[in-house]
């Protein structure tokens, strides 16, 4: 047998209650961005599709290391091969093989994402899906948001509270 559940007070029902809710908005200019770029690439053979695509990948990652960016900023996002398939009068006519690889770039700098973003087309890649920008240090600026909230909600709650005692 465990240590017994303890039982969560229940406020009594006799006693008046202030149920307050507390905002607060910070603002942050972003200082980190991610670009999502791929490299897609076909051949008749699947092994021809992937040695390709590798070669292809190798020099978009050679062109982003040539530009100072961190190995441990790129990051793989997916790798697929498969096959394309037409259809013609009602069959399954198989083409090529499709291999498709894309990474995310951290970019630290969040000026130099225009340049990256030309760095990885000439570098080879065929898709840019998108780019996130963000903070470096998310967690202290949501934690800063929410101790400014429970200020909003204590100040709310000292409000209500002194409106409840006066006797006017």
């Amino acid at each position: 047998a465990g240590p017994a559940a303890q039982a969560i007070p229940q406020p009594d029902p006799n006693l008046p209650t202030i149920v307050t809710i507390g905002e607060a908005t910070v603002r942050r200019a972003p200082d980190q961005a991610f670009v999502n770029v791929s490299v897609e690439t076909r051949a008749r053979l699947p092994r021809d599709a992937q040695k390709q695509n590798a070669d292809a990948m190798t020099a978009v990652q050679q062109r982003l290391a040539d530009a100072g960016v961190a190995k441990d900023a790129v990051r793989t996002t997916g790798y697929s091969i498969q096959q394309e398939f037409d259809y013609s009068n009602g069959r399954r006519v198989p083409r090529e093989y499709l291999a498709r690889n894309g990474v995310e770039v951290r970019v630290d700098a969040v000026e130099r994402v225009g340049e990256i973003l030309d760095t990885v087309v000439q570098g080879g890649a065929t898709s840019v899906t998108g780019v996130r920008f963000d903070l470096k240090d998310r967690a202290s600026v949501e934690r800063d948001v929410l101790r400014h909230a429970v200020e909003d909600a204590l100040a709310r709650s000292e409000e209500h509270t002194s409106e409840l005692q006066s006797p006017y």
